[in-house]
């Protein structure tokens, strides 16, 4: 997953905010141009406090370097944007594995392999299938299942063993330990067949599952092994 340095995120923000909190800016030219009618017109005999003149270059410096600091920033932005883009399409034809839990669907079956992490031991484990409006479609009990990430197979069928409408369909799981709920993490492993530049966040599709860029965790080059010894269990209709 692309994550971002805490560092360099506060950075633009307080740049900019320490620019934009200045109000109404002189450019280079106009200050000189008002520091030396100032100097121009200034009385002989009370001529311009030395201390004062000098605060004034002083505080013009800061908010030189301010904007500069502001500009250099949003220019490696804008390249990192552009990185972002250039990767996100030099995944295409790739399998990568993604925090999600959609499973796109099309006439000859789901396009992905989906999969889920538990953060503990499970005494008992539900996977839940969901139409594109969240209806059931068909559910799968994997009984006790030990700390760690599993695998499940899904060919596509409601509970009938009829196929289902192409679309994008979703997987809920429900894992408890006795009577409390264990923290359970989805994911999904399918082959990139395009990409999307948007914003910040480029986004893969997987047929006409749209994933954030940021969202991927892993980049192969085959099929993952399944994290269950022997062939996972199928949904039961």
């Amino acid at each position: 997953m692309i994550t971002t340095d805490p560092i360099g995120a506060l950075a633009p923000q307080t740049a900019a905010d320490a620019v934009g909190s200045a109000g109404p800016t002189l450019g280079q030219d106009e200050f000189l141009q008002m520091l030396i009618a100032q100097l121009e017109n200034q009385d002989p005999l009370n001529p311009q406090d030395a201390t004062e003149f000098t605060a004034q270059l002083a505080q013009f410096s800061s908010l030189e370097q301010l904007i500069s600091i502001q500009d250099g920033i949003q220019g490696l932005t804008e390249s990192q944007t552009r990185s972002q883009r250039l990767g996100a399409a030099g995944l295409i034809g790739r399998d990568v594995v993604a925090e999600a839990s959609q499973i796109p669907v099309t006439a000859d079956g789901p396009l992905v392999q989906p999969s889920f992490v538990l953060a503990g031991n499970a005494s008992d484990t539900t996977v839940t299938l969901l139409d594109p409006n969240g209806v059931s479609v068909g559910s799968l009990d994997l009984g006790a299942l030990a700390q760690g990430e599993h695998a499940f197979q899904w060919d596509g069928t409601d509970a009938a063993g009829n196929a289902v409408a192409p679309g994008v369909y979703s997987f809920v799981v429900r894992a408890l330990a006795g009577d409390e709920s264990v923290e359970v993490l989805p994911r999904i492993q399918g082959r990139v067949t395009g990409a999307v530049p948007s914003g910040t966040d480029p986004l893969l599709l997987v047929g006409d599952l749209a994933i954030p860029l940021s969202q991927v965790e892993e980049v192969t080059d085959a099929t993952a092994a399944s994290a269950q010894s022997g062939r996972p269990p199928e949904v039961a209709p």
